[in-house]
């Protein structure tokens, strides 16, 4: 008996069939209730042979099978066709096509054309996985719409929110960055971190990795002087969270569009960068100053050491001869003694006396009248004439 023919001869269940007693003590059956339900089956089984019979001189009324009219089958059965010739669907080549089937993932399918079980049965969820896509961090629109403002360094497309990080040293900068980045993995994507509403996943994670990044790092650091490296560091730390969450993305790259210091911060900035300034200018002078010094101070050293060698050259040559004279003093005495010591007194006193007024007696005088002779004033005198 076919599926139509069963149908049709559908009688119902609870009829005029007696309850099981053994399941059904103590319940009650009310009697209107088959009648009811007889009734509502027999007008579905009326309009369904109505239906399938609908050209045929058979009443609906008869108590004979009714077999539906071959027109009416291959009705159906070119709807079926059309049903399953839906499953049929393309894959482009910088795509992957996540099949489900009730929901749950089944496999995925490659580019080129494909098969799937028709809806509601299967689903093809198409995702591209060779686009790069970008991310923007700290603005309000696309990187083309921005204006900056003449007298200050914030943009009309700023958003604080977002963009405000503290630095180690405890400063607060504007930093807007992108994130480039494609799908390694379509299957991971659809059902780990694709966002239908709200904030995006991988924004979210990128600002994360960012304030970790700033937080570690000086604002002289984070405004010019490390920026290649913080994108870096970025990079790698979002790559880690993203595979935390096994998102199937792959991070191509990070980059600083622009930073500065936040409006609120800025005139202390300003006061620390003077004064570091001054810093920069007073060790500069510092050096200027050793550099001028040293040099000098090395020229006198040496000066010094120079001519403390040539004393020490001279007293030993000096000594050296007083001893050579002193040795041929003492072999002259020991062949002449009373007349090396008569030449020796005579010029010791010489060397004594030579700068002194000197006045000469005779011991022949002796207690007598001496006549005196200022020889330096008749010198003088026969000098002056």
């Amino acid at each position: 008996m076919s599926f139509i023919d069963n149908l049709l001869t559908f009688e119902n269940p609870w009829g005029n069939n007696t309850p099981n007693k053994d399941k059904d003590q103590g319940r009650s059956w009310p009697s209107n209730t088959n009648s009811d339900l007889d009734e509502l089956i027999k007008k579905v089984q009326e309009k369904i042979i109505s239906f399938l019979s609908k050209g045929n001189n058979r009443s609906a009324k008869d108590n004979t099978p009714i077999n539906p009219s071959p027109v009416v089958l291959a009705f159906f059965i070119g709807l079926i066709f059309v049903w399953l010739a839906t499953g049929f669907y393309t894959i482009d080549t910088d795509e992957e096509g996540v099949v489900m089937r009730f929901g749950k993932y089944n496999r995925t399918a490659t580019p080129g054309l494909n098969y799937k079980l028709p809806s509601p049965i299967e689903t093809v969820e198409k995702i591209s996985v060779t686009r790069i896509n970008k991310e923007m961090i700290g603005l309000k629109a696309f990187p083309g719409k921005i204006n900056i403002n003449n007298n200050s360094d914030e943009t009309d497309s700023s958003n604080p929110k977002e963009s405000q990080m503290l630095t180690g040293d405890e400063n607060i900068i504007d930093m807007h960055f992108f994130v480039q980045w494609y799908i390694k993995s379509a299957k991971d994507y659809l059902f780990n971190i694709k966002d239908d509403i709200g904030e995006s996943t991988i924004k979210v994670s990128a600002e994360s990795a960012m304030r970790q990044v700033v937080g570690r790092v000086k604002i002289s650091e984070a405004l010019s002087e490390q920026r290649q490296e913080i994108e870096q560091r970025a990079k790698n730390i979002l790559q880690e969270i993203l595979d935390s969450y096994n998102s199937g993305i792959e991070v191509v790259n990070v980059g600083i569009l622009y930073s500065y210091v936040a409006p609120e911060v800025r005139d202390a900035y300003r006061d620390i960068q003077s004064a570091k300034a001054d810093k920069e200018r007073e060790i500069n002078e510092a050096f200027a100053y050793r550099n001028d010094i040293i040099p000098r101070a090395r020229g006198e050293a040496q000066a010094v050491i120079e001519e403390a060698k040539a004393y020490k050259e001279s007293a030993i040559a000096r000594a050296t001869g007083e001893a050579e004279r002193f040795k041929n003093i003492v072999s002259q005495y020991q062949s002449a003694r009373e007349a090396t010591k008569k030449r020796m007194y005579i010029e010791t006193m010489e060397h004594v006396l030579k700068d002194l007024n000197k006045v000469i007696v005779d011991k022949s005088f002796a207690g007598k009248s001496v006549p005196f002779f200022s020889i330096n004033e008749l010198m003088k005198k026969n000098y002056d004439k």
